[in-house]
């Protein structure tokens, strides 16, 4: 038997963390809308297409453009350890 090593190829992402100041830039950014917006700033979401279904950031979370027409949520925790700036 033949054992090989593999990494993973990097994959280059475009992310904007969800604060209360950029919900609506970011909301247009990944063709969503703002949810909840009789809330507090805080408490409001981001909610855009992911993957054939309705995905939601909060507040601290991330949006990650895989591509133009592609993006994805991540809480802040999950974003440090799977992301790296460059």
């Amino acid at each position: 038997m033949h054992i090989e090593r593999f990494g993973t190829v990097p994959l280059p992402v475009t992310a904007v963390q969800l604060t209360e100041d950029n919900l609506d830039d970011a909301a247009q950014w990944c063709n969503g809308q703002i949810m909840g917006i009789k809330l507090p700033r805080n408490e409001q979401l981001v909610e855009f297409h992911c993957r054939g279904e309705e995905c939601r950031a909060e507040v601290g979370n991330w949006i990650v453009s895989y591509d133009p027409h592609t993006f994805y949520a991540y809480p802040d925790d999950i974003f440090q350890e799977r992301f790296i700036s460059y």
